[in-house]
C-alpha cells in the first residue's frame, strides 16, 4: 500500500482466531514488526505512535474504537527501512490469548511539502481489517472516524507461543450463506478457523441431517462441491481436528442448489427485454480475457437497442476499443437432442454512444461465435468470426441497423455452450458498439420459416360525427413456422387517432399464434384525420406500416332557410294558415291551423 499525506492515524485488527493459527499464544508480546517493501520518498515521522487494545469487534468500522489503549513504542521523526522494521515495546503487552487485538498507529503532521508514504507488503482479508485517516492539514490524533477496507498490513508478533491442550472450537462460515440458495452449478464451500489451533478439516456433505462423512481435507478452508442435484437441499459441516481431538458441537449449514438451468425445450428465445431489471438473463454468465484463454470478468452489459433509447426494447452490448476488450457473453447450458437445429441472432454495430456506422475499418477487431462443452469456455470452437483481415464475414459489414444472422447446428448434440466475444487489442483504432438481441435456438425438423401476418391490413373509419367514438381490432399472427418475435407497435399521425389493448411487448408468436390490439378513432374536431401503425418483428427487424384514415363532421341542427308563400285566409272566427318549405327539399304535408277568434279574445283577456 503506497500513500501520499502528511499525517494519518491507521488501525489494524487481528482476530484471536488468526494470532492463535499462526502459533500465537496467551502471554506478553514483546514487539511487532511491517515488513516494508520500498520506503518510497517517505519523510522522516514526527511523533510516531503504536498503542494497542484488545477488543470485541470482528470487524471494523468507520469509527475509531474508544477505550483504553496501551502505548507500546513511540518515536520522533520515525524513518522506516526496506525490509522488516522491528518495534521493541515500551514494556511487553499481555494478551489474554482470547480477545481480538487493535493496533492502532499515528504521526503527527510532517513539515512541509507532503512525500509519498513507505509501502509495505500486505493481505487481503475477508472482514473489515482496516481503517485509517489522513489529513494534509489536521491532526490525524483528533480523528474519530476514516474509511475501511481489507488489505491489512502483515505484521510479526514476538509473543509467547500456543501450547495445545484442547481440541480446536467449531470453525466459522464464510460461504455460502446458511440458507441460501445457489445461482451456479458448483457449491464452492469456504470456512474459516474459530481458534484452538486446528491441524486440519473433515468435510460432512449430503441431503440428510446430520450429513454423511465425506473426506479428511487437511488444513485447507475451502471445498468445491460438483455433481450436485439440481434444486435439492443439502446439509454440510465442517469439523476442525488436532492432536488432541475433533472439535465438539460444531453447527450443520445448510444451502439449496440452483433450478435446473439446461435448456432442452426448443424453441428457445431470449430477447434481453425491455428493462434494467432484465439484466442478466437467467444462468447466462460472462467472462473475460483474450482468446481462447477464459478469466473473470463483465464487459458486456445492458442498453437500448440501435442505441435507440425510444426503442423500448434492450439488448447485450460489449464496446469494443482499446486494447483489451475480450468479453465473453456465455448461454445457459444447451442440451441438443440431434437434428437439424440453428442458432439465430439479431447484431448491429454502431459507433460509441452513437446510430451510425463505423467510418473506418479496425483490423484489430473481432466479434466471434465460440462453442464449448464446458462452462468454462474451455477448449473452445469457432463457429463464425467477423473481422476486418479477411473473413468471409466482414466486421465493420455488420450494419448499424441490425440483421438477423443464423449459424446452422446441424449434427451436434448433447451439453454445449455458446459465447458471443467481443475484441479489440489496439488503442486508438475505432471505438465502436456491438449489440446482440433476440437469442434463439431453433429447429430439428423442417426449416424455420416465420411469416408476419396482420388483419385488417388498412383500416378506414369513414364519416363520423365530431365527439363520437369508433373502434377497429387488429389481429397479428405468425403465418409461417418457427417463432415471430413482435418488438414493438407504435402510431404517429394524428392525436384523434390512439392504440388500446396492447400486447405485453416484446413477445413471440410461434405458428398458428396470434396477438391482437385496437385501434379508436375519436375525433374532437371536423376534418379528415390520418395516421400509420407501425409494428417491428425480428425477421431482419422489419417495420410493417398500417394506414388508418377517418373524417368527421360537425353534429347539431343545421341553419335553414326562412319559409316562403306564408298566406292566411280567414271565415268568419276561424283564419286558416299555409306556407311553402324553403330551400329544394320537398314540403311535408301542409298542416293547417284553425284558430276561433271569440276563444283567441278569452285567452287575450283573460276571462
Amino acid at each position: 500500500m503506497v500513500l501520499s499525506t502528511k499525517n494519518f492515524r491507521q488501525q489494524f485488527l487481528y482476530l484471536a482466531s488468526e494470532i492463535e493459527d499462526a502459533g500465537g499464544g496467551a502471554g506478553p508480546i514483546n514487539s511487532l514488526a511491517f515488513n516494508v517493501e520500498n520506503v518510497n520518498t517517505c519523510s522522516p515521522m514526527p511523533n510516531f505512535t503504536i498503542r494497542i487494545k484488545t477488543t470485541t469487534q470482528t470487524a471494523l468500522t468507520t469509527t475509531f474504537e474508544d477505550g483504553d489503549y496501551t502505548v507500546v513504542f513511540t518515536e520522533n521523526d520515525f524513518l522506516p527501512t526496506d525490509g522488516m522494521n522491528v518495534h521493541q515495546f515500551i514494556a511487553p503487552f499481555a494478551w489474554d490469548g482470547a480477545s481480538n487485538l487493535i493496533v492502532d498507529i499515528m504521526t503527527s503532521l510532517i513539515p512541509g511539502a507532503y512525500t509519498q508514504n513507505a509501502s509495505v507488503y500486505y493481505s487481503t482479508t475477508a472482514f473489515n481489517s482496516s481503517l485509517r485517516y489522513q489529513n494534509d492539514s489536521t491532526e490525524a490524533s483528533t480523528a474519530t472516524t476514516g474509511s475501511t477496507g481489507t488489505m491489512r498490513s502483515n505484521v510479526t508478533f514476538n509473543m509467547s507461543g500456543v501450547s495445545i491442550t484442547n481440541p480446536p472450537n467449531p470453525a466459522q462460515l464464510v460461504a455460502p450463506a446458511n440458507g441460501s440458495t445457489l445461482n451456479t452449478p458448483v457449491a464452492n464451500l469456504s470456512w474459516g478457523s474459530g481458534g484452538g489451533l486446528p491441524t486440519g478439516y473433515k468435510l460432512y456433505l449430503g441431503t440428510t441431517n446430520p450429513p454423511a462423512f465425506v473426506e479428511d481435507l487437511g488444513l485447507v478452508t475451502t471445498y468445491e462441491a460438483n455433481d450436485l442435484e439440481f434444486e435439492t437441499l443439502y446439509y454440510w459441516q465442517i469439523v476442525p481436528y488436532n492432536a488432541i481431538g475433533d472439535a465438539v458441537d460444531c453447527p450443520v449449514w445448510s444451502f439449496t442448489t440452483m433450478p435446473n438451468p439446461i435448456v432442452s425445450n426448443f424453441p428457445w428465445t431470449v430477447d434481453f427485454g425491455t428493462t434494467s431489471a432484465d439484466w442478466m438473463p437467467a444462468y447466462w454468465t460472462q467472462f473475460a480475457g483474450l482468446y481462447p484463454t477464459v478469466a473473470t470478468g463483465t464487459q458486456w452489459f445492458h442498453d437500448d437497442w440501435l442505441n435507440d433509447a425510444t426503442s423500448g426494447n434492450k439488448a447485450a452490448k460489449i464496446n469494443i476499443y482499446g486494447s483489451t476488450r475480450n468479453g465473453w457473453l456465455v448461454t445457459p447450458p444447451i442440451n441438443l437432442p440431434g437434428g437439424d437445429f440453428q442458432l439465430s441472432f439479431d447484431a448491429a454495430l454502431m459507433v460509441w454512444n452513437g446510430t451510425t456506422a463505423p467510418t473506418t475499418p479496425q483490423e484489430d477487431d473481432r466479434f466471434m461465435i465460440i462453442m464449448s462443452d464446458n462452462a468454462d469456455m474451455s477448449n473452445p470452437t469457432i463457429l463464425r468470426e467477423w473481422n476486418n483481415t479477411g473473413s468471409e464475414y466482414v466486421f465493420n459489414n455488420i450494419p448499424h441497423d441490425g440483421q438477423n444472422y443464423s449459424i446452422s447446428l446441424a449434427g451436434l448434440s448433447g451439453i454445449k455452450y455458446f459465447a458471443f466475444y467481443g475484441e479489440s487489442t489496439v488503442t486508438g483504432n475505432g471505438d465502436n458498439d456491438l449489440m446482440v438481441d433476440n437469442v434463439s435456438i431453433t429447429g430439428g425438423g423442417a426449416t424455420e420459416n416465420p411469416i408476419f401476418s396482420i388483419t385488417p391490413a388498412s383500416h378506414n373509419f369513414g364519416e363520423l360525427e365530431v365527439n363520437e367514438t369508433a373502434s377497429i381490432s387488429f389481429s397479428i399472427s405468425n403465418a409461417g413456422t418457427g417463432s415471430l418475435g413482435i418488438q414493438s407497435i407504435t402510431i404517429a399521425g394524428s392525436e384523434m387517432i390512439n392504440l388500446a389493448n396492447l400486447p405485453t411487448l416484446p413477445t413471440a408468436l410461434n405458428a398458428g399464434q396470434t396477438a391482437s390490439f385496437t385501434v379508436n378513432y375519436a375525433p374532437t374536431a371536423a376534418g379528415t384525420h390520418t395516421a400509420t401503425v407501425t409494428v417491428t418483428d425480428n425477421i431482419n427487424r422489419v417495420a410493417h406500416n398500417v394506414s388508418i384514415s377517418g373524417s368527421a363532421v360537425s353534429g347539431g341542427t343545421e341553419d335553414l332557410d326562412p319559409p316562403t308563400n306564408l298566406a292566411a285566409n280567414v271565415s268568419g272566427n276561424d283564419v286558416h294558415l299555409s306556407w311553402t318549405a324553403p330551400g329544394d327539399t320537398p314540403p311535408p304535408p301542409r298542416m293547417d291551423s284553425l284558430i276561433d277568434f271569440d276563444e283567441l279574445r278569452k285567452l287575450h283577456s283573460g276571462l
